[in-house]
């Protein structure tokens, strides 16, 4: 699977992402979702959104 990031707001949808080729992700495990997703308002501002999290308890070995 290839990823790639689109942007989305009320305006539309911003192109897709162009760093790289994007990412390939192959995975044969399913990791437990990350723990306490918050806004980081100290690194948010018009232009990018900072975020916080904690790993989930199960990534499979594999480090994140």
């Amino acid at each position: 699977m290839w990823v790639k990031v689109i942007a989305q707001n009320v305006i539309g949808n911003s192109s897709d992402s162009t760093l790289g080729n994007g990412a390939k992700i192959i995975l044969t495990f399913t990791p437990d979702a990350p723990k306490n997703l918050a806004r980081d308002t100290a690194k948010t501002n018009k232009y990018q959104v900072g975020l916080t999290w904690n790993q989930g308890d199960y990534d499979g070995g594999w480090p994140v």
